[in-house]
């Protein structure tokens, strides 16, 4: 039995939010349905176009960009199991995240996927047994594809890359030094900025500024605390400072990121 636990659509990827992330415990299919980009996993880059389908274990850090063309539409479905694997997710598990491509299946796949989402709206988000068999029949096409038409592209394994990410984010980017990052994980400043750029294509410290920033959009978007106050929940003590580093990485002030943003607003 495949438990499914999330679907989304995108068609705009913001160009403002925090592109890596995980899925704990599940694993997440990707269909592409328009457009052309990449999904990005540790240092592999992989290319993906309308028809592609992708999946990433669970765990892994991963984002979509369509590397600035603003094309790119896709759907996802995020699953998982809580008995012992089934063949679907021992396959995928023995797969390793990967894309595969079959243009032949994108019209059954659009419309199918369509019909979930629009199932999922009159449900009110509630997965019923009819969402569920719906979701496992492009569940299990997506693995048809896999067999048959591309062989695996696995994630590289960059252990100590992906433990400094996660202190970073365990301390919402708060307090971070490349001196200190290096002291906690005993290695050198500059081996531990080598690995963690090859790995993620950032510096430890630009990571921590845009987890730094990201959470703020979080304060300005769900409370009414006076920018001072944000600045100080996200470890800056200097406004003016916090306003700068947002406003290079977001394109405008808080104050209008919030305006910009308020219910109503175009």
């Amino acid at each position: 039995f495949v438990e499914i636990i999330h679907m989304c659509f995108i068609d705009n990827i913001p160009t403002w939010k925090y592109p890596y992330h995980t899925h704990a415990d599940a694993f997440e299919l990707a269909w592409i349905t328009e457009g052309s980009g990449e999904l990005v996993l540790d240092d592999i880059r992989m290319p993906v176009h309308a028809g592609s389908v992708t999946v990433v274990l669970p765990d892994v850090h991963h984002f979509f960009t369509d590397n600035g063309s603003g094309n790119i539409k896709y759907y996802t479905l995020r699953f998982r199991t809580d008995n012992e694997k089934p063949d679907l997710l021992r396959y995928f598990g023995e797969h390793g995240a990967a894309a595969a491509f079959d243009e032949s299946r994108l019209p059954y796949v659009t419309e199918s996927f369509r019909y979930l989402l629009d199932l999922h709206m009159e449900n009110d988000g509630v997965v019923d047994a009819a969402f569920q068999t719906a979701a496992l029949s492009l569940i299990q096409l997506s693995q048809k594809v896999f067999q048959k038409k591309t062989p695996s592209v696995s994630e590289s394994e960059h252990q100590l890359a992906s433990e400094i990410m996660r202190y970073i984010m365990s301390t919402d980017g708060k307090g971070i030094t490349l001196d200190s990052l290096a002291k906690t994980f005993a290695v050198s400043p500059s081996h531990l900025s080598r690995i963690f750029a090859n790995a993620y294509h950032m510096s430890p410290i630009n990571y921590a500024i845009n987890a730094r920033i990201t959470y703020s959009t979080e304060y300005l978007l769900k409370t009414d605390l006076p920018i001072v106050k944000v600045a100080e929940l996200v470890g800056y003590d200097n406004p003016t400072h916090f306003t700068n580093m947002f406003t290079k990485r977001i394109g405008c002030s808080p104050a209008e990121f919030r305006e910009r943003n308020q219910p109503g607003k175009e």
